[in-house]
């Protein structure tokens, strides 16, 4: 199954496409800052902008994270939510958010998506 990639981000797209830059972007069909929508996270009004733009029901959506309003966000839009939890420290503050999944590094989300599709 062929997935469509989008990026939503409170940071502005720009400083994404730079932090990226060794990553082929092309890849995404949306890379989206804050400034683009005039939504901020944990609103997830910005996910369901994406999901429509790219004919996909929020149901259908996974939404990766690292922070605690990307699981409020995914939640609100209604879609599958994700965290990358790379510290031990940060576990329990994101377990009380209920995430759907919870993977330590970028090999478990693969594992993980591949279950999932």
């Amino acid at each position: 199954k062929k997935f469509k990639l989008a990026i939503w981000t409170n940071a502005s797209a720009e400083n994404v496409k730079r932090d990226l830059s060794n990553l082929d972007l092309t890849r995404f069909s949306y890379i989206l800052g804050g400034e683009d929508t005039g939504m901020k996270k944990p609103c997830g009004d910005g996910i369901l902008f994406v999901c429509k733009e790219l004919g996909a029901k929020p149901t259908e959506a996974i939404y990766v994270g690292d922070a605690v309003v990307d699981v409020r966000a995914a939640k609100e839009a209604g879609c599958i939510s994700v965290i990358i939890c790379r510290s031990k420290l940060l576990e329990a503050f994101f377990k009380e958010e209920k995430p759907d999944y919870m993977v330590n590094d970028l090999s478990e989300l693969v594992s993980l998506i591949t279950i999932l599709k």
